[in-house]
């Protein structure tokens, strides 16, 4: 009899022992993530280094949504992720301006947003 309780708390501790260890996984798991793609959005680096980039002609249409051009950015290799442009366009407070513009694969995001901004001088029509 003493032995059937002690071989059930011992089966019930390791149950709660690997139970406890799988949800510290996921939780790591679900934080590196969380902090790569944190780190992603925060990036000023370039697709390439600086000096070896090359000029990209893309055309952002009418009525384009942020994701629509993060995936035409995405695309044409000049971000890495179509979902952390659209977070860098909120917190730039961008308006991406339709029309023709030639990018640089070594632009940091902050620069290709810049590029597009309806509010700067510097866009290319």
């Amino acid at each position: 009899m003493n032995l059937k309780k002690t071989s059930s708390a011992i089966l019930m501790t390791s149950i709660k022992i690997v139970v406890y260890l799988i949800i510290a996984v996921v939780i790591y798991l679900v934080l590196s993530r969380a902090f790569a793609f944190g780190e992603l959005i925060l990036s000023e680096d370039g697709m390439v280094s600086k000096g070896n980039g090359v000029e990209i002609q893309i055309t952002i249409p009418q009525d384009a949504s942020s994701k629509e051009i993060g995936d035409i950015l995405e695309k044409n290799g000049l971000i890495k992720s179509s979902y952390a442009f659209i977070i860098q366009v909120i917190l730039y407070e961008a308006e991406i301006k339709p029309g023709k513009y030639v990018l640089n694969t070594e632009y940091s995001p902050k620069e290709i947003i810049e590029v597009l901004d309806a509010t700067t001088e510097n866009n290319e029509e």
